[in-house]
């Protein structure tokens, strides 16, 4: 197993990279209590088989062009809790992209730390998919090393494919991100109010869930059912 320190304002906290388990053929490498795993853009029809085997939340990160909203509908009738987090491409993130970005990043964490099961996807599933990955390993607090080593297990590709730019642009996201939270620790991201403020540069992305359920804590227990990200004036709350 590979672990790794994570220090908050609460004091140091453990995270454990577990071993992979496999998910309608995705690979889920769990993280501290929760899960995470890649894959291209998921077929409608493997969506059901994806929250029969343990997958809780599926992040998408195409764009509204590319038809990120009929994906998502379909994982929420499956059963899936839907996170819309639009990535345009695997290019360097504009300010307005990257505000979107360490706002996604931050409320990720907290959902794989509350036990979620995340499966992560852009079209091929490797240049967008890979970038945010690792940078929200490095935001859950794994070494370089640790992350990429933990990206490899769930897909060789997306690990291959990521390249050195696209490496360090997800360092400085990754880093962005873990500041944002340290602002709101010890409650996380529902405290971060500081970052809120300068987060509305047009950031959006959507969390979707099946059950309706009123806001929550940023696990993967029942939530909002439709929430923009960042709410306004507010955060996830």
């Amino acid at each position: 197993m590979i672990q790794a320190e994570i220090r908050w304002d609460t004091g140091p906290r453990l995270l454990t990279i577990g071993p992979v388990s496999t998910a309608a053929g995705v690979e889920l490498v769990p993280v501290g209590p929760g899960a995470v795993g890649v894959t291209h853009r998921p077929r409608l029809a493997s969506l059901p088989g994806l929250r029969t085997s343990s997958v809780t939340h599926l992040v998408t990160l195409l764009s509204a062009r590319e038809g990120a909203e009929g994906l998502g509908g379909a994982a929420v009738a499956a059963g899936l809790r839907w996170v819309w987090l639009p990535v345009p491409d695997g290019r360097e993130p504009t300010p307005a992209t990257r505000a979107t970005i360490v706002a996604g990043l931050v409320e990720l964490a907290g959902l794989v730390r509350g036990g979620a099961h995340l499966v992560i996807h852009c079209s091929a599933g490797i240049h967008r998919t890979g970038m945010i990955t690792y940078a929200l390993l490095r935001t859950l607090g794994l070494a370089p090393d640790e992350a990429g080593a933990a990206l490899a297990r769930m897909r060789s590709v997306t690990a291959g494919g990521l390249g050195d730019h696209r490496l360090a642009w997800a360092e400085q996201l990754a880093e962005l991100a873990t500041e944002r939270h340290a602002v709101g620790a010890p409650g996380g991201p529902a405290a971060d109010r500081a970052a809120v403020d300068d987060l509305q540069m047009g950031a959006q992305a959507m969390v979707t869930s099946p059950d309706g359920g009123q806001p929550g804590p940023a696990t993967g227990q029942p939530g909002p059912a439709t929430t923009q990200w960042p709410a306004e004036g507010s955060w996830m709350s």
